[in-house]
């Protein structure tokens, strides 16, 4: 499997105050990751700056071989949800799963379950 997401030495500030410095990761595709860090560490920040929402001062950002702010203004065929999504609260996860994926294609239940089995080992009951 190959990198999906390559970041070299992002720096982010706002004002005089730095949040990203010379931050440097690689993805590859078909492994999970996560990212740790104290509450205002710039966790947020970075993930803005990977989809596009932010930019960045320096550095660069691939996805899939494409420069976020260059080939690219924000992240493509991914659903990103950084902050909790209150308004789906109420939904089971293949409720929320079905509503962002059916956002830009067609609904196609069949793939939407052996996703959710992918991921959970199970299919909720759908109501």
């Amino acid at each position: 499997m190959g990198t999906i997401l390559e970041i070299n030495h992002v720096s982010k500030s706002f004002h005089n105050t730095q949040v990203l410095k010379q931050v440097t990761m690689r993805c590859e595709s078909g492994k999970i990751y996560g990212i740790i860090g104290h509450n205002g560490s710039g966790k947020t920040v970075f993930l803005k700056c990977i989809c596009g929402f932010l930019k960045y001062d320096k550095g660069e950002i691939l996805v899939n071989g494409k420069k976020i702010g260059k080939d690219m203004t924000m992240i493509q065929n991914a659903g990103v949800i950084i902050e909790e999504p209150a308004f789906l609260r109420k939904w089971s996860g293949y409720r929320n799963l079905e509503y962002l994926y059916g956002i830009r294609n067609s609904p196609d239940r069949k793939y939407l379950s052996d996703i959710y089995e992918m991921e959970n080992g199970h299919m909720e009951r759908i109501r």
